[in-house]
């Protein structure tokens, strides 16, 4: 049975919020699943599935602790990870938890799901990554990098993730190995980096504090060019084929060629970026902390539109089918026509949105008021 897995995952460490759970069956992977931050390695905040309104809603669920991460899904179960540290695990289905796991620490960044292995970032001194093996109920290994904010990249055999103490480091995903680390200062100079990294061919990408975007070879860590910006980067970097582009807080958003790092383009929000972009085909989608929408030729640099949310947006953008839906502070999320930010529907919801919508095939995942996640049913079908 499909649940197994996830509460073998969950039962890993011990913990009895899924003790008599453990049943029989495969973790089936889809190409509908939500695995990752922003769906995938380069965070393009992008799905194909099908979604129209009117949205029904199929349930609630409290968390009971703060939530700033994606929820991710797979084979009709969420994971859910919360700043209380726990990671839990939902029934899409119905809405009821199966279980959880307590990780020893606050979950600040979207864990990632690769095959049986789920890699999950603790803001914590202590052990601050850990894998757990899905079929076995093992916790396979666990490394201690000082407080990570950020979600992993998982590429084959190789996990990526940026820390708190300004370093980037590459493990071996089967066994937690560090093979690498990139400090691009002097310990006293060191920033943080909160963005998270992403892939472009063989080249790991991540900003940083310090204002500087930074690419690295994947297979020995060495810096292969970096770009500075004009302010401290929290959002993260979105690769579409060979660009890159990210925002920084004091509102620029820069394109650049993912392999050399040449600037292709350069605009001014105005506002804060502190989510990462979605990529919809031949525009990139951003969001300020100044309610701005906007979609940017990835060519050009051209505002194609460009419309006001009534409240702040802190979270990235979704592309699904014909829309950008996206969430704001003023209680609702919305879904603009992807081709001329016209609104063409609304969900109010009961509390302010601060995390990145997630759809898995016709069931829309939003996030509000920190400890809630509701599931909405499209009246129809996704892939």
């Amino acid at each position: 049975m499909r649940l197994s897995a996830v509460c073998a995952l969950l039962l890993s460490a011990g913990v009895s919020g899924c003790v008599g759970l453990r049943l029989d069956g495969s973790f089936r992977t889809a190409a509908r699943d939500w695995t990752s931050l922003g769906g995938g390695p380069g965070h393009a905040n992008n799905s194909s599935a099908d979604i129209r309104a009117p949205f029904r809603l199929m349930w609630e669920y409290n968390a009971q602790g703060g939530i700033v991460a994606q929820p991710l899904v797979r084979d009709s179960v969420v994971l859910v990870a919360t700043l209380h540290g726990e990671v839990q695990a939902i029934d899409l289905r119905t809405g009821k938890r199966l279980g959880y796991e307590s990780v020893g620490g606050p979950v600040s960044g979207t864990p990632s799901l690769v095959g049986t292995s789920a890699v999950i970032p603790v803001s914590s001194t202590n052990a601050s990554l850990i894998s757990l093996d899905v079929r076995s109920s093992r916790k396979v290994w666990s490394a201690v990098l000082g407080p990570i904010e950020s979600s992993p990249l998982v590429v084959g055999s190789r996990v990526f993730v940026s820390t708190v103490e300004g370093r980037i480091v590459c493990l071996e995903r089967e066994t937690g190995e560090e093979l690498w680390r990139f400090s691009p200062r002097s310990d006293r100079d060191r920033k943080p980096m909160r963005s998270s990294p992403a892939l472009a061919g063989r080249l790991v990408i991540c900003g940083s504090d310090d204002g500087i975007l930074y690419a690295l070879d994947s297979a020995t860590g060495i810096q292969q060019w970096s770009r500075a910006m004009t302010a401290s980067i929290f959002s993260s970097p979105v690769v579409a084929g060979a660009l890159v582009v990210a925002g920084d807080i004091k509102g620029t958003v820069m394109c650049c060629d993912a392999f050399t790092g040449q600037v292709r383009w350069k605009i001014d929000s105005h506002e804060p970026v502190y989510a990462s972009a979605a990529h919809d085909d031949d525009r990139f989608i951003v969001s300020t902390s100044g309610g701005t929408i906007m979609a940017v030729d990835t060519g050009t640099g051209a505002v194609r539109w460009r419309v006001r949310a009534p409240s702040v947006v802190n979270a990235a953008p979704l592309v699904c089918g014909d829309f950008v839906v996206f969430g704001s502070l003023d209680r609702h999320v919305r879904g603009l026509d992807r081709r001329t930010g016209a609104e063409m529907w609304s969900i109010p919801l009961a509390g302010r949105v601060k995390v990145s919508p997630v759809v898995w095939g016709d069931i829309l995942l939003l996030t509000y008021e920190d400890k809630t996640v509701a599931a909405y049913q499209s009246a129809k079908g996704g892939t």
